[in-house]
């Protein structure tokens, strides 16, 4: 419903959005002159693409480089490192009450993230899962039924050339969680409250996560590229 009333706002202050319309590249001559897309070419004065893990996919369709040389603040030059590599983004449902998560005064909290090197142990049977660092982050979420989210990716070891983003999500046979994470997490979560003590029964064992593409920095691009026509990549 919030994504219906932002396109609502877009479109009454004059923004087309077209969705379902695949991008296929970029014309140009050196520059950006137009969109490729599936239904047809777009003529524009500037680009601008926020498109999260498929962000390498463009990237690459503006003849970008898939090495970089990157500097350190303090000045040192690092040679011929991966522009982009993934991780795996682990995430899952406790399905209970999504007003169990709510702050003392029943009211939303914000999302709470976790980091720590104390010994993690299963909520279940109280044996040792981690005794190196750890962390998790989670909030009530009444859209998935309960409380949502998920604990620190993992590095993707595959070649960025051979990942395959798509089918993305739930539907990927790759990048889900696996059958340790939700122990894992049900663990973490009644280590932070004991009001999560229990449950790991209501634990929504279904595909879940995802995978991100991250640059050198693991922060998005904010840059110009293929001048004179502006094309910002993040």
């Amino acid at each position: 419903k919030a994504l219906y009333r932002l396109a609502d706002k877009a479109e009454a202050e004059g923004v087309r959005i077209l969705s379902g319309v695949e991008v296929m590249g970029f014309d140009g001559n050196g520059s950006i002159n137009s969109v490729e897309t599936i239904k047809g070419s777009i003529k524009c004065d500037q680009v601008i693409i926020g498109a999260g893990p498929w962000a390498k996919r463009f990237w690459d369709m503006l003849n970008l480089p898939d090495r970089i040389d990157v500097k350190n603040k303090d000045g040192q030059v690092h040679e011929d490192i991966k522009m982009w590599t993934y991780w795996c983004l682990q995430e899952g449902t406790l399905g209970i009450e999504p007003m169990v998560g709510m702050d003392n005064k029943g009211k939303m909290p914000p999302v709470i993230h976790v980091d720590t090197d104390a010994p993690l142990h299963s909520s279940e049977d109280g044996s040792l899962i981690t005794d190196e660092m750890w962390g998790i982050y989670y909030k009530p979420d009444f859209n998935f039924g309960g409380i949502q989210g998920g604990a620190a990716p993992y590095r993707v070891e595959t070649d960025p050339e051979e990942v395959a983003v798509d089918p993305y999500g739930a539907s990927s046979p790759d990048y889900i969680v696996d059958e340790d994470f939700g122990e894992m997490w049900v663990s973490a979560l009644a280590h932070c409250q004991k009001r999560f003590e229990g449950q790991f029964e209501f634990y929504k064992n279904e595909p879940s996560g995802g995978i991100g593409s991250f640059t050198p920095d693991s922060f998005p691009v904010f840059d110009v590229f293929r001048k004179p026509w502006k094309v910002g990549v993040s």
